[in-house]
């Protein structure tokens, strides 16, 4: 890791560049934390963007869960994972990009951007997505996604008991009829 912290309050990380050593390397690992922000940081070959998994493992040391983490005017380079977030329930975290740029490593255009179980919201701002094929955010459950001034995102509900996504677009559950096609997708033509 370049930068690692536990049980921090209210940091700001500026102006850094990270590298990833393994294709698997995180630039920033911060754990038990609240109100962190990173800005004006540039990532190179990293895996994802950022990666929560609620579990016991990850509160061992005081208890506690990351519940705050901004991200504002960075530059994510040859991503080839999504940003995963499965919060505590009991303390759904908040995720927010705002003025930063996404580029996917090819080979992962097809890949989606979030995945989302137990978060309290996620938003993005002025996100602008590099080299995917149908940029989508998967909603496990609830939680808030926010959208604005950002490259076009699809919003999936993966327990939706009335949608299903094939390939980033949305029928209905029989797939006999198409309910949204991405309007920022690049393909020329696409049958039904």
């Amino acid at each position: 890791y370049t930068i690692i912290g536990s049980q921090c309050s209210n940091v700001t990380i500026d102006n850094i560049k990270t590298f990833a050593c393994h294709t698997w390397s995180d630039g920033i690992d911060m754990m038990a934390s609240h109100n962190i922000t990173i800005k004006n940081c540039n990532f190179e070959d990293c895996m994802r963007i950022f990666r929560l998994n609620w579990n016991e493992n990850y509160v061992w040391c005081c208890n506690r869960v990351l519940e705050q983490l901004k991200f504002e005017n960075c530059t994510f380079n040859n991503v080839s994972d999504s940003i995963y977030v499965h919060g505590d329930p009991e303390h759904p975290m908040n995720l927010e990009l705002e003025n930063c740029v996404i580029n996917v490593k090819p080979g992962f255009e097809d890949k989606e951007i979030a995945v989302g179980i137990d978060f309290g919201t996620m938003t993005f701002k002025n996100v602008t997505l590099n080299g995917y094929k149908n940029p989508r955010i998967i909603k496990k459950t609830e939680g808030k996604v926010i959208i604005e001034n950002s490259t076009e995102m699809e919003i999936v509900e993966e327990e939706n008991k009335n949608y299903v996504d094939v390939d980033g677009v949305v029928y209905d559950t029989a797939k006999k009829m198409l309910v949204a096609y991405p309007a920022g997708n690049a393909r020329k033509s696409y049958k039904i």
